[in-house]
């Protein structure tokens, strides 16, 4: 980030913390896939405060679009801060400034521990700590924000968007087609799409609900601080079927189940506690909730052909991982 930024950013922060001055203690930079965020720790007339400066890329998708995509993160934010202000649940991060030009964006810090360390850290077996119960009611708190999330942004029903659902999963199978040691080959991906058709006509004549889409909605995007729930990093914002952050949810626990470290009962009462926040739960085998899902099993498979294995016990619980994906993928395709 450049300095000029930094600079405009500490101004920003200056004005919205009412402040006469603001002194950088302390700047460190985290490089995600798609963009740069600047941790800044500040302190404003003694009172030391953080706040993040959130820099989107342009690779592969242009200035323009990634000045749009900052600018729609913004919006969101205010919009949700402003809704969720007071709200006993919780919320998502208070945005300061906007620099659109720059593509970038600053936010104020929020408190808590994200949701996936703490489940993590005390859902392993034979360890003690955090209670069970505890977790779960942080998966309930965790539902219960997302039906509030929905209903604020909600759009009305439409049509399940099972094309760009398609388009969607046939260009990742696609890509690993092109990986000899993948397991996916052309005709795996016919069966696919046959697969994905069969399960919409079983739907087709109901009509989805629509709403906003956090795109993320992982425990590692969920901060917990005295029971309230800080949902963070809505800079893939859009709106589709209610089943897409419900699903990704679910998903992110499911995987867990993969590994040995972790107790699958455990993880099945946590999957059940944040359906139980939600008001519903769905079931797993429901032909919309199915379709969406094979989304995230794929995405998964993409991730780790592109990004490889880790190495010794890691190594071992990814390949595990890699192969449950594709067996969950392949028990649906083989009628097709």
């Amino acid at each position: 980030m450049t300095d000029a930024l930094i600079d405009r950013a500490l101004e920003e922060a200056r004005v919205a913390f009412a402040c006469r001055s603001a002194i950088i203690h302390e700047h460190r930079e985290i490089r995600c896939p798609y963009s740069v965020v600047g941790r800044i720790r500040l302190e404003c007339d003694g009172i030391h405060r953080t706040v993040y400066l959130k820099r989107v890329k342009a690779d592969g998708i242009g200035n323009a679009a990634a000045s749009r995509r900052v600018q729609l993160e913004y919006e969101t934010l205010h919009s949700l801060f402003e809704h969720f202000r007071g709200h006993a649940i919780g919320g998502v991060p208070r945005p300061l400034a906007l620099f659109a030009e720059e593509a970038a964006l600053l936010t104020e810090e929020v408190p808590g521990k994200a949701l996936m360390d703490l489940i993590g850290r005390y859902a392993k077996r034979f360890v003690f700590g955090l209670s069970e119960d505890v977790l779960a009611q942080h998966c309930a708190s965790a539902g219960a924000w997302l039906r509030e999330f929905q209903s604020f942004t909600a759009q009305g029903r439409a049509r399940f968007n099972c094309e760009g659902l398609m388009q969607y999963c046939e260009g990742r199978l696609n890509a690993l087609v092109a990986l000899p040691s993948s397991g996916i080959d052309p005709d795996f991906v016919r069966r696919f799409r046959e697969y994905m058709h069969r399960r919409y006509r079983e739907i087709e004549g109901k009509a989805d609900t629509i709403v906003g889409r956090h795109n993320d909605f992982s425990p590692h995007n969920i901060l917990i601080h005295e029971g309230r729930v800080s949902v963070i990093d809505f800079g893939f914002f859009d709106r589709d079927s209610y089943l897409y952050d419900l699903c990704k949810f679910w998903f992110q626990l499911e995987c867990m189940k993969v590994s040995p470290l972790y107790r699958k009962s455990s993880i099945d009462r946590l999957q059940q506690s944040f359906f139980a926040g939600y008001g519903s739960a769905p079931a797993v085998s429901d032909p919309a909730f199915e379709m969406v899902a094979s989304r995230y099993f794929i995405t998964r498979m993409v991730t780790m052909a592109k990004e490889g294995m880790r190495t010794a016990i890691g190594g071992w619980i990814d390949r595990r991982s890699y192969r449950w994906c594709l067996d969950w993928l392949a028990a649906r395709v083989v009628d097709a």
